[in-house]
């Protein structure tokens, strides 16, 4: 096992390097200049403000910072996030194993992650994908483990939401099912509690200060729901260029106000709105469910080909998965219930196939061992 985990993550450390520095030649996107100063701002000063005080979460930025910090560039960031990518084959690998225990599962699942396209393509940019996609994915190896342990769930479940804070609804439903269907101990609950509670303190405390208020999350959130919600948004993706949404948010509100006043927009359009809230939300289920990106310069070619050949195959297996490997019922279960989550979410908040990244290791992990099981790899269990 230990051989194949070494093989895979090479091969992918070598296919995301040999991305970023032979074949990414797109320009820096607004976000990756957002994240950027930030970064900037954190090996200046050691503060993660990029505009706004705490418009997306520190995570991604501290990361960055300390390559700069180290005396790198974004070419040095984009390579320690390759290998960061690349490290993720090791928690897929992982909970395809809980799945099915055989060798052909972890390699199938191992060198499906390598050669992933989406992977590959992320590790060049510097967004959160990267980092919130490999700590969520740890997050559920250390939640589906024999034996979870209470510090390494904790741990990754905090980081992952210093990354992004989208799991943080979801932390209830995955307390409740280690406790009644996994059986896990109370107190690796409750340790895990404790560890995402101390990660997020700082945070926490940094953001009473500057608003003096309670906030474990940041400010992008009514954005967010505005953005995908408002009048002049036809599909519940990123609306279009010249859409006035933003001209009606009165000038001269701080930060946090200018995001309540968005959320409140937002939760009038949609309570005005019912009818036209429910077709976004069917709009909204097909931009993230897409077999190929939505937008229109990476919609064909190319790009739709390598979506088909990559996801369409992962997506049929996995839930294949749901009937094959049935009787594995208990990691199933939760690895459903968070796919059903984050998509619920993102019917209701922005849809596209980049916030569907994170489901996307563990249906591989799925997927593979679906694989194996059909192949007729007997496992041990």
């Amino acid at each position: 096992m230990r051989r194949a985990l070494l093989v895979c993550c090479v091969f992918a450390l070598a296919l995301r390097l040999g991305y970023v520095f032979v074949a990414h030649g797109l320009p820096l996107f607004p976000d990756e200049q957002r994240f950027l100063q930030a970064a900037g701002n954190f090996a200046d000063h050691f503060g993660v403000e990029s505009g706004k005080l705490a418009h997306d979460m520190p995570f991604t930025a501290i990361m960055g910072g300390l390559v700069l910090l180290l005396g790198g560039d974004i070419t040095a960031i984009r390579a320690v996030q390759c290998l960061a990518s690349a490290l993720l084959v090791l928690p897929v690998c992982a909970i395809a194993r809980r799945l099915h225990d055989s060798a052909a599962s972890v390699w199938l699942a191992g060198l499906a992650t390598a050669v992933y396209p989406f992977f590959i393509f992320y590790s060049a940019l510097y967004l959160s994908e990267t980092w919130f996609v490999l700590l969520t994915t740890w997050a559920f190896a250390a939640a589906l483990a024999e034996r979870p342990r209470g510090a390494a769930l904790g741990g990754t479940l905090g980081l992952a939401h210093l990354t992004r804070p989208t799991l943080l609804w979801f932390l209830p439903v995955l307390a409740a099912w280690e406790w009644v269907v996994r059986k896990t101990p109370p107190r690796t609950i409750l340790a895990a509690a404790g560890v995402f509670c101390l990660l997020l303190a700082p945070w926490v405390a940094r953001n009473y200060q500057a608003f003096g208020v309670f906030m474990a999350a940041n400010t992008g959130a009514g954005q967010s729901l505005w953005e995908s919600n408002n009048p002049w948004n036809p599909h519940g993706g990123v609306p279009p260029d010249g859409a006035p949404y933003l001209s009606v948010v009165p000038p001269g509100l701080d930060e946090l106000a200018r995001d309540q006043y968005m959320k409140k927009l937002a939760i009038d359009e949609i309570v005005n709105n019912p009818e036209r809230f429910a077709r976004l939300a069917v709009s909204k289920f097909q931009r993230f469910w897409s077999l190929w990106p939505n937008a229109e310069g990476f919609s064909r070619g190319l790009y739709k080909a390598a979506a088909l050949a990559s996801f369409g195959p992962v997506l049929a297996l996995a839930l294949l998965g749901l009937y094959v490997l049935r009787d594995r019922w208990r990691e199933l279960g939760l690895i459903w219930l968070f796919v059903g989550y984050y998509t619920a979410l993102h019917m209701v908040a922005l849809a596209s196939i980049r916030y569907r990244l994170p489901l996307e290791p563990l249906l591989i992990a799925c997927a593979a061992a679906c694989a194996a099981r059909l192949l007729g790899r007997q496992g041990t269990r």
